[in-house]
């Protein structure tokens, strides 16, 4: 039993005895703490202890050496001389060969070096780590747990940073012997994570030979494969172990002449998905971080590897690994540098090789074939990291893609060959995805793409016009002309395009808002259109001016609605329109000519109302979007709930409400219409809604 005054011989005495149970033991350790917390020293203790650490029976030996390293442990305010921590520590080194008193004098002496480190000299720690690395049985051949200890004391000698020279070889040395072949995870996460601390603290002591060592000793656990077991008790996770291991790879520069051909290497020679994705993201971790003087010899293995992996990949999973591989490499080695000549090198052993690869095969190719299609994307994935990547590509295959673009519209007329189109709508997404990687937030003096604005615009207009008269199969060219041309206007942060520029483009969004036949197509325009009036003021100014007198016109005279193409593209975006809603606006915002333009709506839908598929299509939309009666609707009652709210509840007078006088009247005759001519299934959705209104 636990007492404050209980003598200490018979407490040293219980706890050393080996046959008493673990509660037992426990009782008397806490006594033995007490006392010497309280009044008595631990030179006293070992006196006490003196027949005991000399002992013929090894349990006993060991147990009393356990005691002092007990007591080390749990006081670690222990007020000790600087020649009693000596002689505590020689004791303990010279007491590791008892190899049953092992354990307990590993956790003696990290306790002495944690608690009382500043006592210590350096040469007793260098005596501690010759002897800890010469013990009877190798740390290899020792249990987990005891293995664990040493690897632990290790990294208190490393934290204390009290080493010299010689010092730190001894502990490096020491320690990758120890490593070798560890297999216990618990303890290898420690000894990646101490291998990468040991590089990193003395980086001028680690010689060729050394480089090659710790290489060694750590490569052969790439790529890591632990998968933990159910319910592991110890957390330790193959994401960890993953990044420990790559940390060790970038923990000195001299890793990397090793490192980067061993992983290329196993890339050539793996065909496991997630050893492969490991793989090429370990090499993007490791080339973006060591000196590019240190990869000049691996740059261009690196590019070729990592482009044959995203043409030839198994995978989309491997295929977007080496993809992001490529985009961190090809930034890494963008200027500016602080090495500017060795980047010149290291972006024409990178950039310049892979890019111009990439263009080889894709003029060795059709352009719809896999070979170009994943060569483009590497075109995309170098000119999206940089504007000096941007520029580059621009310059190098601009000419080739503007080429095939005209090539294949031209040929539209005359082929009756779909791979044409199919051709034409590949060169266009690669041209597209290139003005996808102009930078919205970076306004550059002179952007990259300012000297190709022209041949540009005029391909995409041109494209655009021969694939809306001869590709009926697809309207995918189209739209990819639509968002090239928009990419011009929208993305560059400084207007690239001059106003004559601007003008014709907003009168072919237009003109195919009006009259195009294919609803995506027009919703491409349509969408072109409010991006660009919300880009700026300058750009709503043209796309007022430009856009609605034709759209206006239409309006004004609406028995040109009487064609379904143009009405089913006329009356969700004449509403839209006409009620100017913005999402960054907490009010409604009707547009000046509202009144006119939901009037309009209504002729429009009244003169409709023997077609039953567009009277319809009014409260069942064919696509995702909004239907024109529940965009009319929603806005009313969302109007008159905001301004009960701002007026206390109290009743409004709707015919002072200029939102109320506007709409009402107009979005009545159009429930009238569906009420009277249009299908039983519209009539019903319509009826479910306005009910759900009232319910809620």
């Amino acid at each position: 039993m636990f007492s404050l005054d209980a003598p200490l011989q018979p407490a040293v005495e219980g706890f050393v005895d080996p046959e008493n149970g673990e509660s037992q033991h426990t009782t008397h350790l806490n006594n033995v703490v007490m006392q010497i917390h309280r009044n008595t020293s631990i030179q006293d203790l070992i006196t006490l202890l003196g027949p005991q650490l000399t002992h013929v029976q090894d349990k006993r030996r060991s147990r009393a050496t356990l005691l002092l390293a007990e007591v080390l442990t749990r006081l670690p305010e222990l007020k000790l001389a600087a020649d009693t921590t000596h002689l505590l520590l020689v004791f303990f080194v010279e007491r590791l060969a008892d190899t049953p008193s092992l354990g307990p004098c590993l956790k003696a002496l990290s306790a002495l070096l944690s608690f009382h480190a500043a006592a210590v000299p350096a040469a007793d720690i260098l005596l501690l780590l010759e002897s800890l690395f010469s013990l009877p049985s190798p740390i290899p051949t020792l249990g987990q747990a005891m293995r664990k200890q040493c690897f632990q004391l290790m990294n208190i000698v490393l934290e204390l940073n009290v080493v010299d020279t010689h010092g730190a070889r001894v502990l490096m040395e020491g320690f990758l012997a120890a490593m070798d072949g560890e297999k216990d995870p618990r303890n290898l996460l420690l000894c990646l994570q101490l291998a990468s601390a040991l590089l990193t603290a003395f980086p001028s002591n680690v010689d060729a030979d050394l480089i090659r060592l710790f290489f060694h000793v750590t490569s052969c656990y790439f790529p890591i494969t632990f998968k933990p077991p159910p319910n592991d008790p110890y957390g330790i996770t193959s994401a960890q172990l993953v990044a420990a291991l790559r940390s060790v790879f970038i923990a000195h520069d001299s890793m990397a002449k090793h490192v980067v051909p061993m992983v290329l290497d196993k890339l050539s020679r793996t065909t496991v998905t997630d050893m492969t994705v490991d793989m090429l993201d370990t090499l993007a971790f490791c080339c973006t971080r060591y000196p590019l003087n240190r990869l000049l010899t691996q740059f261009t293995p690196v590019a070729t590897t990592v482009y044959r992996s995203i043409l030839h990949g198994d995978n989309q999973a491997v295929i977007a690994a080496a993809t992001a591989t490529l985009r961190a490499i090809a930034k890494a080695v963008s200027p500016p540098s602080s090495l500017p000549g060795m980047q010149a090198l290291a972006w024409s052993k990178f950039v310049v090789h892979v890019v111009q690869t990439a263009l080889r095969d894709m003029q060795d190719q059709a352009m719809d074939s896999m070979v170009s299609l994943r060569a483009a994307t590497v075109l995309t994935g170098v000119a999206a990291q940089s504007a000096a990547g941007l520029t580059y590509v621009l310059e190098s295959s601009l000419p080739f893609l503007l080429s095939r673009v005209s090539a294949a519209a031209a040929a539209l007329p005359t082929s009756s060959c779909c791979s044409t189109s199919s051709q034409l709508e590949a060169a266009l997404a690669c041209l597209v995805g290139l003005l996808d990687c102009i930078d919205v937030d970076v306004d550059h003096v002179t952007p990259p793409v300012l000297p190709h604005v022209q041949p540009i615009q005029a391909a995409l207009v041109q494209s655009f016009h021969f694939a809306s008269a001869h590709v009926a199969s697809s309207s995918r060219p189209q739209r990819l002309c639509l968002q090239g041309l928009a990419k011009l206007v929208l993305r560059p942060p400084s207007p690239l395009l001059q106003d004559d520029s601007v003008h014709s483009l907003v009168d072919l969004w237009t003109t195919v808002v009006l009259t195009h036949a294919a609803a995506d197509v027009r919703a491409e325009a349509t969408a072109a259109l409010k991006a660009t009036a919300n880009k700026s003021a300058v750009l709503a100014h043209h796309v007022r001016e430009r856009s609605l007198p034709p759209l206006m016109h239409v309006v004004a005279s609406p028995e040109l609605s009487t064609e379904p193409s143009i009405f089913m593209a006329l009356v969700l975006p004449l509403c839209q329109l006409g009620l100017g809603i913005n999402p960054n606006q907490p009010l409604l915002q009707l547009h000046p000519q509202t009144k006119d333009i939901a009037s309009a709506v209504a002729n429009i839908v009244r003169l409709n109302q023997l077609n039953v598929a567009c009277i319809d299509a009014c409260v069942l939309p064919t696509t995702a979007t909004t239907s024109v009666v529940q965009l009319l609707v929603d806005t009313v009652v969302h109007h008159v709930r905001q301004q009960l709210e701002l007026n206390g509840h109290a009743l409004l007078n709707h015919d002072d409400d200029a939102v109320t006088v506007t709409l009402v009247p107009p979005t009545a005759v159009i429930l009238g219409v569906v009420m009277q001519h249009g299908s039983i299934q519209a009539q019903e959705t319509l009826l479910q809604y306005v009910l759900s209104l009232f319910l809620t």
